[in-house]
């Protein structure tokens, strides 16, 4: 997971953590685990995160299916 790239695109879309995680139905504390990776996201949040991000395929492919990067 590209945990830099999904920040930068909440920060284009002025969304914060607390938003988004609201947004997606997690709470903050399940978000953190799931941003630096000791958690994944279901299938469900990553479809509601592009939504809320407006992500294309491609960005959505680069930020939650990215091989060996870890920016936490």
């Amino acid at each position: 997971m590209n945990s830099k790239l999904l920040k930068e695109k909440m920060v284009l879309r002025d969304m914060t953590t607390v938003a988004i995680s609201k947004y997606i139905g997690i709470n903050r504390s399940s978000w953190f685990r799931k941003i630096t990776g000791k958690t994944e996201f279901t299938r469900r949040e990553i479809s509601l995160i592009a939504s809320a991000l407006s992500l294309d395929e491609d960005e959505l492919i680069e930020i939650f299916f990215a091989k060996d990067v870890s920016f936490t």
